[in-house]
């Protein structure tokens, strides 16, 4: 899930919960991506903290994102194998 935040400092941030990934974090607004298990007691924490929702959405994989998983899911990586031939 990906949570858009208003108001926090980055260390606030940080305390909401132990699964977060911070996305970013500019003049008091943030993006972090959470599990979704973990979704709704970041939120409560969130707004216990102050702070104001400003999106909460499934998260969306880039193309990028999707590739490194599928590279990662093969065992391999970009360019490991390399022929002269």
């Amino acid at each position: 899930m990906e949570i858009g935040l208003e108001g926090l400092a980055e260390a606030q941030l940080k305390a909401l919960g132990p699964q977060l990934e911070l996305l970013q974090h500019v003049e008091g607004r943030s993006l972090i991506r959470v599990d979704e298990a973990s979704a709704q007691q970041v939120l409560r924490n969130a707004l216990g903290a102050g702070a104001k929702v400003t999106r909460f959405a499934q998260t969306q994989f880039g193309l990028e994102e999707l590739f490194l998983k599928a590279m990662q899911d093969a065992g391999t990586t970009v360019g490991s194998e390399v022929s002269l031939e």
